[in-house]
């Protein structure tokens, strides 16, 4: 399983790699949280061995683990996946390959949208926040999320929903677009939608 950087380059790369070291029987995943499994799958001789293994931040806590299915992926290659998530006391969840899978497509957006909230003053950020863990017992707010998530990845996640589905509500908040670029990513950084104490 590879996790390196977002990027389909990058990805494909790996693959190559991996390809040129592993033997034949090697089912290859890549946890990706956005790209076109199809497309990294395109760079190796046997892409129906390839298959998403999308796992969750923070990954020692979170219970599931997205498997996303491409075009080329044989049943035999999922039910290897599946039954690496079981073994490690995970839940697997098949999707099939579409941008953003399941998860971002639905939570990614709504952290855009609470951005947009934010930066036209409709609510302060713990407004909003408690908005959603009040009233849809979301055990935390959006902008709290993307926080964790990563305000770089949730960024970049935006993009591939816009450029792949081509529809203006995926377009990114400028808000965030700003962040990003000042290096304001959320817990990592110790900066983001909130601030962080580093020594905890």
């Amino acid at each position: 399983m590879e996790s390196v950087a977002e990027t389909l380059s990058v990805k494909q790369e790996m693959m190559r790699k991996l390809e040129g070291i592993c033997r034949k029987d090697t089912v290859f995943a890549t946890n990706t949280s956005s790209i076109s499994i199809s497309a990294i799958a395109s760079s190796i001789a046997a892409p129906e061995r390839v298959c998403g293994m999308h796992f969750f931040y923070p990954p020692a806590m979170m219970p599931v683990i997205e498997i996303a299915v491409a075009r080329k992926t044989t049943p035999e290659t999922v039910r290897t996946v599946q039954d690496i998530v079981t073994s490690i006391h995970k839940t697997a969840i098949e999707v099939q390959e579409a941008p953003g899978f399941v998860f971002n497509r639905l939570v990614i957006p709504q952290i855009n949208e609470a951005a947009y909230l934010l930066m036209e003053g409709v609510a302060t950020r713990e407004n909003i926040d408690s908005m959603l863990k009040l009233a849809a017992s979301y055990p935390i707010g959006p902008l709290a999320l993307g926080d964790i998530i990563g305000l770089d990845v949730c960024l970049s996640i935006m993009e591939v929903l816009q450029k792949e589905l081509g529809e203006d509500k995926y377009r990114p908040c400028p808000l965030l677009r700003r962040m990003v670029y000042a290096n304001e990513l959320g817990r990592k950084t110790g900066k983001g939608f909130y601030e962080y104490d580093s020594r905890k």
